[in-house]
């Protein structure tokens, strides 16, 4: 019985050892294929001008785009801004393999004459689908602080002018409200009755014969006698009979 025991316990572990052997095998495949994939994929990159790129975006664009399509687009259009700040294509590094999940991944930095890029692509497991492709320039310490502080510069200034339109915005409020207050104090138009002339030949007939007279009792002539106004008492003065 223990003799089958220990039978068994050999083989299990024989076994395990080819699984395990198999499984390291497999892996250390994958890590070829995926640092051949990478550098030459970046190597091909680096050899395309402007005019190849858009002929080789236009041809898959042409066709079906699916999921592994629209990634090499993507990235095709980045590498001409990319190519740009990075300038001619020296060599590379080695490529490191890095396992997530269901993906596996490559990424290796490129050297070339203006500027450093880092290269990365993610595929399933198996490598039948190509589920991302990056470019990445690097840049150096003082690069990124000198691009995060002209952000952070264009940020403020932003708030500031928002906050400059609001103010004056709002002071253009005050003017309006004075406006509309002396709209509002106008005094109302001031009716003015209207007056009747009136007959005043009676009026005269009765300072001439005042004034004859005024001039016979104080024996002067009536010329020298000057009327200075006439006023209608329009009260309720009667004559009462003694």
């Amino acid at each position: 019985m223990i003799k089958k025991l220990w039978l068994i316990l050999c083989t299990a572990l024989i076994i395990a050892g080819c699984t395990a052997c198999g499984q390291a095998a497999n892996v250390q495949t994958e890590t070829t294929e995926m640092e051949s994939v990478v550098t030459g994929n970046l190597v091909a990159l680096a050899g395309m001008d402007d005019a190849a790129v858009d002929m080789q975006i236009a041809q898959y664009e042409s066709g079906t785009i699916d999921e592994t399509t629209a990634v090499l687009i993507e990235t095709l259009k980045n590498w001409k801004t990319v190519h740009q700040e990075a300038g001619d294509y020296i060599s590379c590094g080695d490529v490191k393999v890095t396992r997530s999940g269901n993906e596996i991944t490559g990424s290796v930095r490129g050297d070339f004459t203006k500027r450093d890029v880092d290269f990365s692509m993610s595929f399933t497991k198996d490598l039948s689908e190509l589920k991302s492709m990056t470019l990445n320039p690097v840049y150096s310490i003082g690069e990124l602080m000198k691009r995060a502080g002209l952000n952070t510069l264009m940020g403020m200034g932003t708030v500031f002018t928002v906050l400059i339109i609001i103010s004056l915005i709002i002071y253009a409020f005050g003017f309006i409200g004075r406006h509309e207050k002396k709209k509002d104090e106008i005094p109302a138009p001031v009716i003015v009755p209207e007056t009747t002339d009136e007959d005043l030949s009676d009026d005269l007939e009765l300072v001439a014969v005042i004034a004859a007279a005024i001039a016979a009792s104080e024996d002067v002539p009536v010329d020298s006698l000057v009327v200075r106004s006439i006023r209608r008492r329009t009260s309720s003065n009667r004559w009462k009979n003694q």
